[in-house]
């Protein structure tokens, strides 16, 4: 079997690398295809999918090899035909200059919600197989495109995706077991029997365009929080001058947490979210991804006892590795101003209700930013415990098994795809005009 690895950045290691191992563990032939097209430049460049930058793999090496855009990746293709094309990328989204019968069997892995938010239903549907967490992915996925539009038929559109869908579980995760969590704080600096408090920062993702998130949260300077709001005419939050409530706040707050509770501050960022100057004040060491595979979060996660973060996708990993979970929240009007379209996708995903990915009693629990100021100083480690019988039951729900395993199963997968052409497919559901 010869498979391809769609590299697009470098950063999809992370994702795909464990994938790649057990392709290589199987027998497989496994190339890894970094796209050269990508921009050197801007506050992404550390992206670009350099080929120095691969990782080594366990189970072998796979081939490496660079083309330009998708016009040479066609070229490619039609030079010498795969068998599988993994990415998480789905084929429309990727590349729509292979006809139906040039392209091999595609498999696209799902990223969390980028995934769905990314590629419409078509492009998703374009796909051979889709590899998922679990089956209430499904259920999410057609809940989004129906209301934000893109689907007609909600019902019609979860039978066909359910079709394609292949529940594995999160093979990210899969590496977390050969990390040596000793071997993480040698190399660290962080002594064995100190506990370890992981914060990931307040993001400038969705919220980037909006007032609050640059000019009030993360602005330290009380006079400049007033001359922001003069100068943009923001007087709703007229406020939020005078009462420091906002990120500089909460890492004090979290700087006093650690000092009860005797434990050391992990920042862990990645570049294009800037750790600013007064969390590195009162961190004890902060990083950026050193590594992709294994992935830094995951190292970092190793040897965490709590993890604190601000609506993190990396809820999932935490919880996964057994490490408790804290989701400081926040108001979804506040971070993404008056862009509508993020503000419905954001309280449709990004939600502190119980049961949800953020809070779930017995392993991640939320809090505002006022809450998180007013009780981290404190509260003791031990108050964010995390319940065995609640981890599965989330396990269970939202990643199918943690097993070190998903990888594996779904290689398994793509190979009853391949033998069985055709098996995913159905007519497509009546997408909007």
């Amino acid at each position: 079997m010869r498979v391809v690895f769609i590299f697009q950045r470098i950063v999809h290691y992370w994702l795909l690398a464990p994938i790649v191992d057990a392709a290589l563990a199987h027998g497989w032939s496994a190339e890894c295809w970094h796209d050269t097209s990508y921009s050197r430049k801007g506050i992404k460049a550390y992206q670009y999918p350099e080929l120095a930058k691969a990782p080594q793999f366990f189970n072998g090496r796979p081939t490496f090899v660079t083309y330009e855009g998708s016009a040479q990746f066609g070229e490619r293709i039609r030079e010498r035909r795969p068998d599988v094309i993994v990415s998480k990328q789905s084929p429309q989204g990727c590349c729509r200059c292979l006809l139906p019968d040039e392209r091999p069997t595609w498999v696209t892995v799902q990223h969390a919600i980028d995934t769905f938010l990314t590629y419409t239903p078509s492009d998703l549907l374009s796909s051979d197989v889709v590899a998922i967490y679990s089956e209430w992915w499904i259920n999410w996925a057609a809940r989004h495109f129906a209301e934000e539009g893109q689907v007609d038929d909600r019902t019609e559109f979860e039978r066909v995706f359910a079709r394609k869908a292949r529940p594995v579980g999160f093979p990210a995760l899969d590496v977390a077991a050969r990390i040596d969590p000793l071997e993480v704080r040698r190399r660290w600096g962080i002594p064995n029997d100190q506990p370890v408090v992981v914060l990931l920062p307040f993001p400038q993702g969705f919220g980037k365009g909006a007032f609050w998130p640059s000019m009030i949260c993360t602005e330290p300077s009380r006079l400049q929080r007033a001359i922001n709001v003069f100068a943009y005419r923001r007087f709703d939050y007229w406020s939020h001058i005078w009462h420091d409530c906002n990120d500089v706040s909460v890492v004090k707050a979290l700087r006093a947490f650690c000092d009860r509770n005797g434990a050391y501050l992990l920042v862990k960022s990645r570049k294009k979210t800037p750790i600013p100057d007064y969390t590195r004040a009162v961190a004890d060491k902060c990083l950026y991804d050193e590594q992709y595979y294994p992935a830094t979060i995951l190292e970092a996660l190793s040897i965490a006892n709590v993890c604190f973060n601000f609506y993190s996708g990396a809820v999932m990993e935490a919880i996964a590795l057994g490490v408790p979970n804290v989701c400081i929240t926040f108001s979804a009007d506040d971070y993404n101003g008056r862009n509508r379209l993020l503000l419905s996708r954001h309280k449709r995903f990004f939600t502190s209700q119980e049961g949800g990915l953020f809070r779930f009693t017995g392993v991640s629990t939320a809090i505002t930013i006022a809450e998180a100021i007013e009780t981290l100083p404190r509260r003791s480690l031990e108050s964010f415990a995390m319940d065995p019988a609640a981890r599965q039951r989330y396990i269970d729900k939202y990643l199918s098994l943690a097993d070190s395993r998903s990888a594996e199963r779904l290689v398994d997968e793509i190979e009853h795809a391949v033998a069985s052409p055709g098996v995913g497919a159905d007519v497509v559901p009546k997408l909007p005009a």
